[in-house]
């Protein structure tokens, strides 16, 4: 998600931001599952974070649409 991020944004001059909050969603999520077990609270942290991050984005898709594109 992060090169599609930065073809469409930086080589391409384009607004490509959904791009870039998946990135951040899916970074926070396999940050989570990188941690040992013993930081289950943390974890659990970065994985409800990486939810509603994903999920803001997807409501803000349906909302406004053209905020994003």
């Amino acid at each position: 998600m992060m090169s599609i991020f930065i073809y469409y944004d930086l080589l391409r001059d384009g607004s490509a931001i959904s791009s870039l909050i998946m990135a951040i969603g899916f970074a926070l999520s396999g940050l989570a599952e990188s941690l040992p077990t013993d930081q289950r609270r943390i974890a659990g942290g970065l994985r409800v974070s990486a939810i509603l991050l994903l999920l803001g984005l997807l409501s803000l898709t349906i909302v406004a649409p053209e905020v994003l594109f």
